[in-house]
């Protein structure tokens, strides 16, 4: 499983944490060796099963005390690519039927993916309107404004000159 998520998260890998993440696994295989090549299809499958459902669990607690951010946009995105990769445990069978599990796998990884996408969305759109409104206080606070301001509504005293 862990070799398969080293394959798949490779080319999504572009930030510093999933390239990090990707060197542990990478350090793992190594170490473990002549271990991994003796589980099976089916136990991969299940290590791989427990592993998305750990992630997703986290993710989905986290997500219910509400407490987005892109720590958790991450960790949907890792749990849906780990039940994408759960689809290359599962053969086609004779009716092109999907299973219970794979339809539950599949569920789950839209779902995921979702709710990063969401969370990423409600993040930049709030960096937009912090912006906005930053921009919209230096306006009102500028010295130049304040002046053109008090120049218009002849703050000064200054009597307009009648003609």
């Amino acid at each position: 499983c862990r070799l398969h998520a080293v394959q798949i998260g490779m080319p999504y890998a572009t930030s510093e944490k999933g390239k990090e993440y990707i060197a542990y696994l990478l350090g793992y295989l190594e170490d473990k060796g002549e271990a991994v090549s003796i589980i099976t299809t089916e136990e991969s499958h299940v290590i791989c099963r427990n592993h998305a459902d750990r992630i997703f669990s986290s993710a989905d607690a986290q997500d219910k005390i509400f407490s987005p951010g892109e720590d958790l946009a991450e960790m949907f995105e890792s749990a849906a690519t780990f039940y994408e990769i759960l689809g290359q445990f599962h053969g086609v069978n004779a009716q092109d039927q999907k299973t219970d599990e794979q339809r539950e796998e599949e569920s789950r990884m839209k779902h995921c993916r979702r709710r990063a996408l969401e969370i990423m969305e409600s993040i930049e759109k709030a960096k937009d309107i912090e912006n906005d409104v930053s921009q919209r206080v230096d306006n009102i606070f500028s010295p130049e404004l304040k002046l053109a301001q008090c120049e218009k509504e002849d703050c000064f005293g200054n009597e307009e000159e009648s003609s």
